[in-house]
This record gives structure tokens, C-alpha cells and sequence, in this order.
């Protein structure tokens, strides 16, 4: 699948340059992943139908590996309602993701996967950190 993240908290877009974003991926066939910060958020872009919608608090963003805190962890209870929020778009779950549990909790509360980034990029075995998150997937 080639495509394009749009809207991670690093490089935040507002609602224009989102829907414009995902005109021009659209027309050059690449899938959409808007990431948003709470519900209220996820409702505002679901609007613009990406194919998928992240939560991802930014304040958990890298916490897995510098404190072993994750979104599945820290805030179990506003995933269910930014599963709610976007509606029809699958929702994936991100910020501190770096143990299969996160994953797996996820899940169970309705999401649809999960994003990770610091787990393995800073793993000194990624292949290993990977195979281990796969795991949660299977639970």
C-alpha cells in the first residue's frame, strides 16, 4: 500500500490544507491516514474521508520507550470513543505502542491496529521488537 500520513503533531494541518492534502493524494491513488489528538478531532476530519484515522495523543508519543507508558495504558478509555468517533474509518491506535499488550488492549476496545514508530527504530534488535508486537495482533 503506498501512502501518506497527514496531520502528525510534528507537522499539524488545519482543515483546509487536510482537505486539499487528501484531494492530491487521492488523485495520485495513495490511501490516507489523518492522525488526530482526541475525539473531538477525529470528528472533525472524519469528514474528509481518509481510509484511516490514528489516534495519537501527543503528549504519549515516544513514552513507550523512555517510560513504558502507552495510549492503551495511560488513556484506555477515550479509545473507545475515538473508535465511535470515526465512525465507518478504521481507527488506528498510537503513542507509546512498544509491547504486544498495547496492541492487543487496542484491539479489544475496537481499534483496528496499531502505529508504531520509537519501538523499533530505536530497538537494537527491530526485527525482534517487530515480531513481538505482531504477537498482540494474534491475541
Amino acid at each position: 500500500i503506498a501512502g501518506v500520513f497527514l496531520n502528525h503533531s510534528e507537522h499539524p494541518l488545519n482543515v483546509q490544507e487536510l482537505e486539499k492534502a487528501v484531494e492530491m493524494a487521492k488523485e495520485a491513488n495513495l490511501s490516507t491516514l489523518i492522525f488526530a489528538a482526541t475525539p473531538e478531532k477525529i470528528r472533525e476530519v472524519k469528514d474528509l474521508n481518509p481510509d484511516y484515522i490514528a489516534y495519537e495523543p501527543p503528549e504519549l508519543i515516544g513514552a513507550g520507550v523512555e517510560k513504558g507508558i502507552s495510549v492503551a495504558t495511560a488513556k484506555p478509555d477515550v479509545i473507545p470513543k475515538a473508535v465511535e468517533a470515526s465512525g465507518p474509518i478504521p481507527l488506528l491506535v498510537g503513542a507509546g505502542i512498544s509491547q504486544p499488550s498495547d496492541i492487543e488492549v487496542s484491539m479489544k476496545l475496537g481499534a483496528a491496529g496499531g502505529l508504531v514508530a520509537s519501538a523499533i527504530v530505536t530497538a537494537d534488535n527491530p526485527t525482534k521488537v517487530l515480531d513481538d508486537l505482531l504477537s498482540g495482533f494474534n491475541s
